[in-house]
């Protein structure tokens, strides 16, 4: 049975139904995002296809069953897309990188999302996103007003915070070994080739006993075979998709976390790498300075010497005094970030989405 939305959400409150077709596979960002908020945004009823859809069938999916299913309803859809039918809707829009950057999708899919997204943005009652960056460019590029994008930014779980390295080193055979570590979805916004250079570049400053391990499927072949992953590249460890129950600690054990990502709306690890003490270096551009402020060592993305650069400088510019007061700052940022603050402004939207 549809739960209705509590807190007095409207007079006689209205049931809410969360789309959450995105539950299927490996947990990323919007994955985890989404299992955090279910148990915090009150009563509701969750819908999904009968079987996982992804790619288009996951957004005709949407257009069509989900579009009709309890028009009564108070629809959340809690990632980037939703039915542009729907006016009595919540959406959460992570960012708009199909929309600024086609090139990294096919065409249609980059045209898809495009339609439907500035559509669903300009339509919903109430649009969500996670950052002031992701803000203003779902406004720019749907004509949504500014004002009326909320921010709620992502949290982080307490289990980040203190972690052991040891159950994730032992998985992984870096028990002894630095290494700087890379966590994402292996795909071109992640800017691995570029990362892989600046390895290279950083390898004689560094010394030999320092791994580069990169946590992440290997979903796009093309992607390696650009970076030439071979005997040329030294001490570089693929390490594959990372089970979530050793990500904290693997995190814990880095001498330094990497993410030198061209875009992101939001950029979690990062902020999980603070929480678990590892030092970070990671990009000016789009929303990551937003979300570590001054408590990771920024860098330009699309220049590999500066990539190279931070790494050095954190793993072998900085001292012990400072390597400590960095640590201590990122722990106290990333403990600023909850997820019960975000489910806040969630609930806030659903509520103002039921008197639509």
């Amino acid at each position: 049975m549809t739960a209705a939305i509590d807190d007095g959400a409207a007079s006689g409150g209205r049931p809410v139904v969360v789309n959450t077709r995105i539950l299927h596979g490996n947990i990323t960002g919007a994955q985890r995002y989404l299992a955090e908020l279910l148990s915090r945004v009150g009563p509701h009823d969750r819908i999904a296809p009968r079987s996982p859809a992804t790619g288009m069938l996951g957004h005709l999916w949407e257009q069509g069953p989900l579009a009709l299913h309890r028009r009564d309803a108070v629809l959340w859809s809690p990632a980037n897309t939703g039915p542009v039918i729907r006016r009595r809707q919540v959406v959460s829009i992570f960012d708009m990188s199909p929309v600024d950057h086609p090139e990294w999708f096919t065409p249609r899919f980059a045209a898809w999302y495009k339609m439907i997204v500035t559509s669903v943005a300009r339509r919903a009652a109430r649009v969500q996103t996670i950052s002031q960056f992701s803000a203003g460019r779902i406004a720019e590029l749907s004509g949504r007003p500014r004002e009326e994008i909320e921010i709620g930014y992502p949290g982080v779980d307490s289990r980040f915070f203190g972690a052991s390295p040891d159950e994730a080193l032992a998985r992984y055979d870096l028990v002894g070994r630095p290494y700087v570590l890379i966590i994402g979805t292996l795909e071109p916004r992640k800017n691995l080739q570029r990362a892989i250079e600046a390895w290279r570049l950083a390898q004689p400053k560094l010394g030999s006993d320092v791994v580069l391990a990169i946590g992440g499927r290997l979903s796009n072949p093309r992607i390696f075979a650009q970076a030439t992953l071979g005997a040329d590249v030294p001490n570089v460890r693929l390490l594959g998709y990372v089970d979530d129950a050793l990500l904290p600690g693997l995190y814990a054990g880095a001498s330094a976390f990497l993410y030198p990502s061209l875009y992101e709306g939001f950029g979690l690890p990062p902020l999980e790498a603070l929480a678990a003490g590892a030092p970070v270096v990671t990009s000016r551009d789009t929303a990551m300075a937003e979300v570590v402020g001054p408590d990771a060592l920024l860098i330009d993305p699309h220049d590999a010497g500066s990539i190279a650069d931070g790494l050095v400088e954190v793993l072998r510019g900085s001292t012990a005094a400072t390597i400590h007061a960095r640590r201590a700052a990122g722990l106290e940022r990333a403990r600023s970030f909850t997820w019960d603050r975000c489910a806040e402004g969630v609930r806030r939207a659903l509520r103002a989405a039921a008197e639509a």
